[in-house]
């Protein structure tokens, strides 16, 4: 027989009191008895010090200390012990001595009869942080979860120790896969086998690395066995130890995007194969020009000349086909001066833009084949223009006239130049026949002047109808 059982009740009694109060003194979690009347029949030290009472409080009802609709929810919670006799487990909210909310799980048993009397014992631990934690990492997964529903990339989250990759909804839209969890190596089996090894060398390096952002372009396989360009951006999650544990990234279709500027760029390559093709027919047209110049008017004058020169050396005599010789020369020497000024015309280089644009437009006004009017170039602040432009703009006027003069059958042609800061607005609208632009592809002329402004990054507009004229509207740079 065990020596305890010799022991008085009495003390059996006493000492299991004092090692049960003892123990819920020191226990950090908040005890407490009520009776049936919901007034306090004992608290422990760590329910007092949570709520800023004392032993004063023992004897006195729950509503003197807390407010009333957090009473009546006590006192249903204990109404719920008392009817079926045995503990139950609840949630219920709180005030703290320093005024704050707080969410309680909280254990209420029976305690059996005291004079008549229900006693009712509670144990309660505040789990306001873990339900807080709990809401945030429930709103966490909710953003992250719309996120991939809401943006068209497709998210996704790789769980490096578990060799595990979630996908999101993203790779149905974008892709046609609809798995949404699987090994990351059967992800890396979807990438252009030309792509494979430099995609993995990349993740090697920036797993090892300091760095915590990814980023890549690469070739992905869609369900259909199509490819498609993706840039691919992560944010590594890494250990206290700088131990990369998880990767989390989006994988954005730029594949329009590089078509376009691959489109781009062959555009680019066909306007300067263009520009070069017009250079070299203009350049053509030029020494056609010349030749045709020089045989059919210099040419013809110098032998003429010579013949002159045969027949005065058989008669010194007679002077008359020596001043015709002279008269000759002189023509020859006018003939090579206009040639030489619709090459480079000297103007516009010693006296201007404007006086060089005048001095075309006079001779043309004086055949009387066109009249041109000239609008806005008395005050040209010219010192802001550069020479290539200058040339560029004279050029432009010089094709227009010959375009108008050959094909337009008009009457008046009316220039405008207009500078506006860093522009150069030039308009130049004749009244002709006019063309369908649809119908009638663009001649020589027209694509001289297209791709000269093109040469200097500008724009044209070109305005024309069958019977309405032709207008021909180009903003050109200062410089």
């Amino acid at each position: 027989m065990s020596p305890n059982n010799n022991l008085p009740p009495t003390w059996l009694h006493l000492n299991t009191e004092r090692i049960f109060r003892s123990f819920m003194e020191n226990t950090p979690t908040m005890t407490w008895i009520l009776d049936e009347k919901s007034c306090f029949r004992y608290m422990n030290s760590s329910y007092m010090k949570a709520f800023g009472l004392s032993e004063t409080a023992i004897g006195r009802s729950i509503y003197e200390f807390y407010p009333a609709e957090f009473c009546d929810a006590y006192v249903e919670g204990n109404q719920l012990v008392w009817n079926t006799n045995s503990p139950v487990e609840l949630t219920e909210k709180g005030i703290t001595a320093e005024g704050n909310l707080i969410i309680l799980q909280v254990y209420k048993f029976p305690l059996g009869v005291e004079n008549g009397i229900r006693l009712l014992g509670g144990t309660a631990l505040d789990i306001t942080q873990m339900i807080s934690t709990r809401e945030e990492l429930i709103q966490s997964n909710e953003r992250y979860t719309f996120a991939g529903k809401a943006t068209s990339d497709a998210i996704w989250d790789w769980k490096i120790g578990e060799d595990k990759i979630y996908r999101g909804e993203g790779f149905k839209t974008l892709f046609g896969y609809e798995e949404e969890a699987g090994s990351f190596d059967m992800n890396l089996a979807h990438i252009h086998p030309g792509d494979q090894e430099g995609v993995r060398s990349s993740l090697e390096k920036a797993l090892r690395g300091k760095d915590d952002h990814w980023q890549l372009e690469y070739r992905f396989q869609c369900l259909d066995g199509s490819y498609r360009t993706i840039l691919d951006k992560a944010y590594i999650l890494r250990s206290p130890a700088r131990a990369a544990i998880r990767m989390i990234g989006a994988m954005h279709d730029i594949t329009e995007q590089r078509n376009l500027e691959k489109m781009l760029v062959e555009e680019e390559v066909r306007k300067k194969q263009e520009i070069v093709k017009a250079i070299m027919e203009a350049q053509e047209k030029e020494r056609r020009e010349i030749s045709s110049e020089l045989h059919d008017n210099v040419n013809q004058i110098l032998t003429t000349c010579k013949l002159f020169l045969e027949i005065a050396r058989t008669d010194p005599a007679d002077a008359r086909f020596i001043d015709a010789c002279h008269q000759n020369i002189q023509n020859v020497i006018e003939e090579i001066r206009n040639i030489s000024h619709n090459l480079t015309p000297y103007t516009l280089k010693d006296l201007g833009l404007a006086a060089a644009v005048h001095d075309i437009v006079q001779k043309i006004n004086q055949s009387g084949k066109l009249m041109i009017r000239l609008l806005s170039f008395q005050n040209l602040e010219e010192d802001l223009i550069s020479p290539d432009i200058k040339l560029a703009v004279f050029r432009i006027v010089q094709e227009k006239i010959n375009n108008v003069l050959k094909h337009s059958q008009a009457t008046e042609l009316r220039i405008e130049m207009i500078v506006q800061g860093h522009r150069i607005l030039l308009t130049l609208t004749d009244n002709g026949r006019g063309f369908d632009q649809k119908a009638v592809k663009k001649g020589m002329g027209l694509n001289n002047i297209l791709n000269r402004v093109e040469f200097h990054k500008g724009s044209m507009e070109l305005r024309t109808a069958p019977g309405a004229g032709c207008e021909l509207r180009i903003e050109l740079p200062t410089t």
